[in-house]
C-alpha cells in the first residue's frame, strides 16, 4: 500500500480534531496494473451519520454512496478503512476485523481485499488487509510507525 502526505496529513488532522473521541473514515485509490499495490488518493472523514465514543467508532454511510459513484469513472475506487484508537493500541479490536471480513466477504461492497489502517496510542499506525475467505495480514512486519514521525519526514 501507497499512502502520501497530503492523505496521511488529512488523517493525523481528523485523529487530532476528534480526541478523545474515535473516528474513521475511507480510503480511496487505485490499484497498480497487476492488482498488487493499492495506492491511497483520498481520505474521507467520518460522515455525518457515523457515531463516534471514547472506545468505539461506527462508520456511517451518508453521502459515501454518491461519492464512490462519482469518482468511479476516474478510476478511484473504494479500498478499505482508517480507524481511530484513542490512548490505546493501533491494533484492529476484534469488532474491526469482523467488520473488515464482512466487507471483504461481501459481493455488495466489491472489494474483496480492504485495507485498515488504525492509528493508536502516540499516533502509531499499524496497516492490515484482509483477503476473502483468509484472516487479517499486517503490512508494516517491523511494526507500529508514529504519524507524527512519518509527517516530520
Amino acid at each position: 500500500m501507497v499512502i502520501g502526505d497530503d492523505q496521511l496529513g488529512t488523517i493525523r488532522h481528523l485523529c487530532l480534531a476528534s480526541h478523545p473521541l474515535e473516528t474513521g473514515g475511507v480510503l480511496i485509490g487505485q490499484y497498480n496494473a497487476g492488482l498488487d499495490t493499492a495506492t491511497v488518493t483520498r481520505v474521507t472523514g467520518p460522515p455525518s451519520d457515523s457515531q463516534r465514543k471514547r472506545t468505539s467508532f461506527y462508520r456511517g454511510t451518508q453521502g459515501l454512496q454518491e461519492l464512490l459513484r462519482a469518482l468511479w469513472p476516474k478510476e478511484e475506487y473504494y479500498l478499505g478503512e482508517w480507524h481511530y484508537h484513542p490512548g490505546s493500541s493501533p491494533e484492529p479490536s476484534a469488532e474491526d476485523v469482523r467488520r473488515m471480513q464482512e466487507i471483504a466477504n461481501s459481493d455488495q461492497a466489491n472489494c474483496p481485499e480492504p485495507l485498515l489502517l488504525v492509528v493508536g496510542n502516540g499516533y502509531a499506525l499499524t496497516a492490515h488487509v484482509f483477503p476473502r475467505q483468509q484472516g487479517t495480514l499486517r503490512l508494516d512486519p517491523e511494526g507500529p510507525q508514529s504519524l507524527m514521525e512519518i509527517m516530520n519526514d
